[in-house]
């Protein structure tokens, strides 16, 4: 009889070993889907909604203007900027939205919009005096830090400023390492530029580099690198700590997720996004990141992509 109770109980331990975990303590989750595909938008956060901005997919450059809330799993469409563009980048000062750059059909722009989501508006403002695309930017103290990018002449290292008060641009230190199609955030008034592209006359280099920008003093200082170098990837910050998610490596396109922690200096692996992707935009609301948009290569052909993932990295340990 005692045979069988020990057989009985040893497929039962089995049985437990494959026992999926609940979708609730999964890290990654799927959300709504964006109305529209599409990749190489800008987003921002505003009272706790992401707003999907500009971009392009197989019919056309976009001037969509979609908003998630995540509290409703739940987009709106809202007033369309005013100039169709991708590659763009999205600053948020006092509530309101700063459209700076990008490219259209008529090249590489300099055109910086303001949306106030109050009054579901758009207005022109003074034009950013490097014209350029796939860049970094970032806001610290009511004031916009665009740096790097590409236009006709290269990649660049170009950092300047834009004051909203007063509707004016103007230059500061160069970033240390030029590049394009790298990704930015603000940690404590401090910008980190991180990964992304250059060349020479004869190799393309893909970059892990991690450059940090204190706008108080105008100084660059040099950080620890990502483990994965890539580009068109996407970043988000919780906690004072930098998630590096998605965009190409050296083969193909990838799903990595690496978290930067500034005070060690140092990065560790996290769990991989679901869908393998590029040039998808982040928003970060009470804790969570979101993954949306982008796209993704299959036998040659680009695919746009709507996906809409979630992650919490409180239960990723």
């Amino acid at each position: 009889m005692k045979k069988y109770i020990y057989i009985a109980l040893l497929f039962v331990l089995i049985g437990c070993t494959n026992v999926e975990a609940p979708l609730s303590l999964l890290p990654w989750a799927t959300k709504e889907d964006m109305p529209t595909a599409r990749a190489a938008f800008g987003t921002g956060v505003v009272d706790g909604k992401i707003y999907a901005i500009g971009g392009v997919n197989i019919r056309d450059y976009l001037d969509v203007n979609e908003v998630y809330n995540p509290a409703t799993d739940e987009w709106i469409e809202k007033a369309p900027m005013l100039t169709k563009r991708d590659g763009l980048g999205i600053a948020v000062v006092n509530g309101k939205i700063y459209a700076i750059g990008g490219y259209d059909r008529y090249g590489y722009s300099n055109i910086t919009e303001v949306y106030d989501p109050e009054t579901n508006e758009w207005t022109r403002k003074a034009s950013m005096p490097t014209p350029r695309a796939y860049f970094g930017i970032g806001a610290v103290n009511g004031k916009i830090y665009v740096m790097g990018g590409i236009n006709s002449g290269g990649f660049l290292n170009v950092n300047e400023e834009y004051n909203p008060a007063t509707n004016t641009w103007r230059k500061m230190a160069r970033m240390p390492t030029g590049r394009f199609y790298f990704a930015s955030c603000v940690i404590n008034d401090k910008i980190y530029a991180i990964g992304g592209l250059n060349w020479d006359n004869e190799h393309w280099y893909l970059l892990g580099n991690n450059e940090v920008y204190s706008p108080s003093i105008d100084v660059w200082t040099i950080k620890s690198p990502m483990n994965i170098p890539r580009f068109g990837f996407s970043l988000g910050v919780i906690d004072g700590k930098i998630y590096a998610i998605g965009g190409g490596g050296y083969f193909s396109l990838i799903s990595k997720n690496e978290v930067y922690n500034p005070s060690k200096n140092n990065w560790a692996l996290k769990t991989n996004m679901p869908t393998v992707r590029a040039y998808f935009g982040i928003g970060v609301v009470n804790k969570k990141i979101y993954a949306i948009g982008g796209y993704y290569i299959n036998e040659n052909t680009v695919n746009y992509l709507t996906t809409n993932e979630e992650y919490n990295p409180t239960i990723d340990r």
